[in-house]
């Protein structure tokens, strides 16, 4: 299962491509290997880069968001954030993990994160 992002623009400088990135992730000699795979209309093609994330998980992605300029980031949000400059000939990348739940918390969060990252759309009855 892959989270897939994309971005309009170019690595010319003038817009006229988009690129689309999908996290994507794999066991490798038993453990979760994390790979991005980024397609550039610009050349027609795509690219695999391994990422080494030690020993965070984000196989369960429920955003993927610009972040400005030509980096995307794939939200987890029990696990943490990965921002990727996915217009580079080589993705660089930065993993900002995100505080574990506190004890209380804990019980509360059995449903999906999904459901809270979607909570910023809902609006009570009446509210504009």
């Amino acid at each position: 299962m892959a989270s897939v992002g994309f971005l309009h623009g170019g690595s010319n400088g003038n817009g006229d491509g988009f690129v689309l990135a999908a996290l994507g992730f794999r066991l490798v000699e038993g453990q979760l290997a994390h790979e991005l795979h980024v397609f550039q209309y610009e050349r027609g093609t795509w690219t695999k880069n391994m990422l080494a994330l030690g020993n965070r998980r984000l196989s369960n992605v429920e955003k993927v968001i610009s972040v400005g300029g030509s980096k995307l980031a794939f939200v987890n949000l029990l696990n943490g954030i990965l921002v990727c400059d996915v217009f580079m000939d080589k993705p660089t990348y930065q993993l900002i993990p995100l505080p574990k739940l506190l004890p209380n918390n804990q019980s509360v969060m059995l449903f999906s994160a999904e459901m809270v990252s979607s909570a910023q759309s809902w609006k009570p009855n009446g509210c504009p």
